[in-house]
């Protein structure tokens, strides 16, 4: 979710975290609450991208996984690895505008 999230690749609505703004917890950031029409829509995202590249939405979904996950690619994780990112074409970490 982090990685279609609108503050990484862009291909869903919300950001991947936000900042509190009232409350005990107050300037804090944490991650969005993804919602099920949230989980679908990065379905059909991953689906489509499994369609034009010839792969399974599964294969798709490991992929992803993989580059993002804590112990494995380890690139776009919460403290994302930018510099060595070989996608970061079409990112939106580092555009105007994005704080995280």
């Amino acid at each position: 979710m982090r990685f279609l999230s609108k503050t990484r690749r862009g291909f869903l609505l919300k950001d991947e975290a936000h900042i509190v703004n009232k409350g005990k917890r107050k300037g804090e950031k944490i991650e969005t609450n993804w919602t099920d029409n949230d989980k679908i829509k990065a379905l059909k995202i991953i689906e489509y991208m499994g369609e034009k590249s010839g792969k399974t939405a599964g294969e798709i979904d490991r992929i992803i996984w993989s580059y993002c996950a804590d112990g494995k690619g380890e690139i776009c994780t919460k403290s994302p690895k930018c510099n060595i990112c070989v996608v970061k074409d079409g990112c939106n970490r580092d555009k105007p505008g994005v704080k995280f």
